[in-house]
């Protein structure tokens, strides 16, 4: 089963899912709203995708998680789990 993470800073629980693999699951996808976020080089060193979705000043609510799930539309994922992300 794929499933996508979301974070906005180091992102340990989705890190662990990726290490351990619990039940055969693959952390296909992490998206962050934090471009600094130290979880993105974690995936990328894991070979995880990353998506990046920064909220904009003047931007609604509806908008940026429309941007969110544009974001997480391409991928073939079943489940998706928050590690301290706190916009949706």
């Amino acid at each position: 089963m794929n499933i996508a993470g979301m974070a906005s800073n180091r992102g340990r629980n989705l890190v662990h899912i990726a290490d351990r693999a619990p039940g055969g699951v693959e952390l296909s996808v992490v998206l962050t709203d934090a471009a600094d976020a130290p979880v993105l080089e974690k995936a990328e060193k894991r070979d995880i995708s990353t998506e990046t979705v920064v909220w904009r000043e003047d931007e609604s609510r509806q908008n940026h998680e429309r941007r969110v799930l544009d974001a997480l539309e391409g991928y073939d994922v079943y489940l998706v789990c928050l590690d301290g992300y706190m916009r949706i």
